[in-house]
């Protein structure tokens, strides 16, 4: 467990790097994967426009690893190419950290975002930093199918961690994550990730925070992280009680409907500077 002073101390590095953000000193790489052959709707487009309107207290900057949408700014939006490998979905997203980590202008800290994750709320940047579970790995697992790339690529995730006398704690929540260069390029050298499809927030949090419990993402109300539509026709009430207090709204590829794309212009109607 993590003792007073190392707490002390990480507590105290963070406010140190909030005051260099808000003074204008650094800034914020935000870094979104895209493979124009998975996309299913404009929804980068509406995750740049929540960025714009939620991430408002530092400084921050976009960069697209991979393939870039026709609607772009290419002012305003940093590209780094990169062709979809054809591999594992997990393989393919090490491949895109691995072109981030080797460009010279990319900061030593990156936040890594998905295309449909919203922020609904105003975000802070130690909001950003948080190392968020959703459940305890190990105790998922019996849930988790041999039969989808999913399930193989976590228990594998599982196994490693359990060999390296890790904790389980499930980092895989669809929220934004925070990496450093130098962390993520150990890992995957240590552990061949390149060639072995582990789930990087699986072994990134519970090895460099293995001393720290994580916060905790639930659709429990008293949670303030994020919460997921997972079908095309929520309860739309709770949906709603959802949006008053969570940080961050993202759907899975079923999630999405006509009906949920409304309710996302609705929320975000007014064009970013990243949009032509």
């Amino acid at each position: 467990m993590a003792t007073k002073i190392k707490l002390e101390n990480e507590i105290k590095k963070l406010q140190n790097e909030l005051d260099a953000y808000r003074n204008g000193e650094r800034v914020v790489d935000v870094i979104y994967p895209n493979v124009k052959k998975f996309v299913q709707w404009e929804e980068m487009k509406y995750s740049l426009r929540s960025l714009e309107k939620n991430l408002t207290v530092v400084k921050f900057r976009i960069l697209i690893v991979g393939e870039l949408p026709e609607w772009i700014n290419t002012d305003e939006v940093h590209f780094i190419p990169v062709e979809y490998s054809g591999e594992t979905p997990r393989i393919d997203i090490l491949h895109k950290h691995m072109a981030v980590i080797n460009h010279p202008d990319v900061n030593e800290e990156y936040f890594w975002m998905n295309d449909d994750i919203y922020l609904i709320n105003k975000v802070m940047y130690a909001d950003l930093c948080l190392p968020v579970a959703v459940n305890d790995l190990n105790s998922k697992a019996p849930m988790l199918s041999l039969q989808t790339v999913w399930g193989r690529d976590n228990l594998r995730s599982l196994k490693l961690l359990q060999q390296e006398g890790l904790p389980t704690w499930n980092y895989a929540v669809h929220i934004p994550h925070r990496f450093e260069k130098s962390k993520v390029k150990y890992l995957v050298e240590k552990y061949n990730m390149l060639a072995d499809p582990i789930v990087l927030e699986q072994i990134y949090y519970n090895y460099w925070f293995k001393d720290f419990l994580p916060y905790w993402s639930a659709l429990d109300l008293k949670n303030n992280q994020g919460f997921c539509i997972n079908r095309p026709y929520p309860n739309w009430e709770n949906m709603k009680a959802q949006m008053k207090v969570k940080k961050y709204l993202n759907n899975s590829e079923g999630g999405m409907s006509e009906e949920i794309k409304k309710v996302i212009m609705k929320l975000f109607p007014d064009k970013s500077r990243f949009e032509k």
